[in-house]
């Protein structure tokens, strides 16, 4: 094939945070995962039981009452998390997972609303909330926000987090975070006229020895969102030199002169899935028409979330999403410095 050939899948173009950590990570990574789409066709553990937490702290957000989550909410919210568990792992597999399996998942939800119960002093606005917001005057970002809530401090996102260590590294992961920047930014784009906190990572720390929970406050100024919106920009730039490359590459090459390897990520957070490929292949365009064995193709589209979500931002309004259907895609337009929340 040449370069013209590889058909690009309409998702590939959407983007949100977590692609372009992608491609901060390596090039070559975003490539594999999001060009090709190749991902394992086995159930991740960590994506699929981070999903059921989820699902299960939005059932708590949506009960919490007068600071305290009454215990038919705590019921549905370990039924939430129990239905989306069941449907990637077995009971019989509780050992090997340990300790992100069914039973301390379980477990974990039930003793969240033990340790915050009497304390929670905001009020929950949304749960579960998608959309896109402006980040240039033709370029928007998609994100979901896991809640808006209102407390004396101003607006805010508690943004759900799992974890089996409370490390310093894991901590500190979000203070610079491109994700927890742009959902800053889109709460200051839904409410322009109100103080705006920033986010809170919610930390579900889930250990054999005892699980533990931990709220860290992540803030950003304006000087701050502006500095977050040049590197969003910048990556931006780059991502789009090398698609313009891409279009250029042939099979028939004798390297792949686009999305190069960033090859001191290859170990970084343990063994990269593409690391054998990329170690085999200097020009994959060859072997690109069908993934290897023990992968498949999958997709990440963002536009998925508003299938999913409960609340969609369209036009600077929130809607309440009664079926859960993906809505028509919204053409770009033109945008003013009005569209921003913070100076420009």
């Amino acid at each position: 094939m040449d370069g013209h050939q590889l058909k690009l899948d309409p998702a590939v173009m959407v983007r949100d945070s977590s692609k372009l950590n992608d491609f901060q990570k390596c090039p070559r990574y975003f490539f594999f995962r999001h060009i090709l789409g190749w991902t394992s066709d086995q159930p991740n553990i960590h994506l699929e039981f981070g999903t059921a937490i989820h699902l299960g702290m939005e059932k708590l957000m949506e009960g919490l009452t007068n600071s305290h989550y009454p215990i038919e909410c705590v019921r549905q919210a370990i039924d939430a998390f129990k239905n989306h568990y069941l449907k990637h792992f077995s009971i019989e597999e509780e050992g090997q997972w340990s300790p992100k399996n069914l039973s301390n998942g379980s477990l974990a939800l039930e003793q969240y609303c033990e340790h915050y119960n009497g304390s929670e002093n905001f009020e929950v606005l949304y749960t579960e909330v998608a959309g896109s917001v402006p980040i240039s005057e033709y370029e928007f970002l998609h994100f979901k926000m896991d809640t808006i809530c209102r407390g004396a401090e101003g607006i805010f996102s508690i943004d759900h987090k799992t974890s089996s260590r409370d490390s310093t590294q894991w901590r500190r992961q979000f203070d610079l975070s491109l994700q927890m920047s742009a959902y800053t930014h889109a709460l200051k784009c839904i409410f322009p006229n109100e103080p705006v906190f920033g986010m809170k990572v919610n930390g579900i720390l889930l250990r054999k020895t005892g699980n533990g929970f931990i709220r860290l406050p992540i803030q950003k100024n304006d000087e701050h969102l502006l500095s977050w919106l040049f590197d969003i920009q910048y990556i931006l730039k780059e991502l789009d030199w090398n698609f313009d490359q891409l279009m250029e590459c042939k099979e028939g090459d004798q390297i792949l002169e686009s999305f190069p390897r960033r090859t001191d990520s290859c170990t970084q957070y343990g063994v990269c899935p593409y690391l054998d490929l990329c170690a085999a292949w200097v020009n994959p365009l060859r072997s690109a028409d069908s993934p290897p064995l023990g992968m498949t193709t999958n997709f990440w589209n963002p536009r998925s979330h508003d299938k999913e979500a409960k609340y969609l931002l369209k036009d600077g309004a929130m809607l309440l999403n009664k079926e859960r259907v993906e809505p028509e895609v919204v053409e770009r337009k033109e945008l003013s410095s009005a569209d921003f929340p913070f100076p420009t």
